[in-house]
């Protein structure tokens, strides 16, 4: 509600301590009873401070052992002193960077055509939204066709003239 705050409420008295929600629940009215949690005990929470301590335990062993397997590895010694790894390194990620860029301005070129092809511009733009213009290539085509075959024959036929 407007105007309203919500605050962190503790009774020292009681020991009762109200905490806020992620979910959203009513307003406390006077008369109101309140669910409350039972402590956990001193030895629970050992038992759980031992199983934490134990697992701190476990990881920096793994961490120690790694950092010795690191401070030994001839190999990773022999990668980090090589300057000419880090000098073809370098001019890869350039080269990375020069063709991301290249495909980049081509990619972009080529949504401009076929943004145009869509509008019907330029010849295949034409061809693809025009069927009139369509029909008369398929025909120009097969005339072609006819007019290859015509040739071929006639070919043949002066090339039979001139060895008779």
């Amino acid at each position: 509600m407007p105007g309203q705050h919500r605050h962190r409420w503790s009774d020292r008295q009681s020991g009762c301590q109200l905490l806020p929600s992620k979910d959203p629940a009513p307003l406390i009215e006077p008369g109101d009873i309140l669910q409350s949690q039972s402590d956990v005990s001193t030895e629970e929470m050992l038992r759980t401070l031992d199983r934490t301590n134990q697992n701190v335990l476990d990881i920096s062993e793994g961490l120690k052992e790694t950092i010795e397997r690191i401070n030994n590895s001839t190999q990773l010694t022999t990668l980090l002193n090589d300057e000419g790894l880090s000098r073809d390194l370098k001019a890869a990620l350039y080269n990375l960077r020069s063709a991301t860029g290249t495909a980049s301005v081509t990619m972009s070129d080529l949504r401009q055509v076929v943004g145009d092809i869509r509008q019907g511009e330029g010849t295949i733009g034409a061809l693809l939204r025009d069927t009139a213009m369509a029909y008369e290539l398929n025909q120009v085509v097969s005339e072609m066709h006819a007019l290859e075959t015509q040739l071929s024959q006639l070919t043949r036929q002066t090339g039979n003239l001139v060895t008779d």
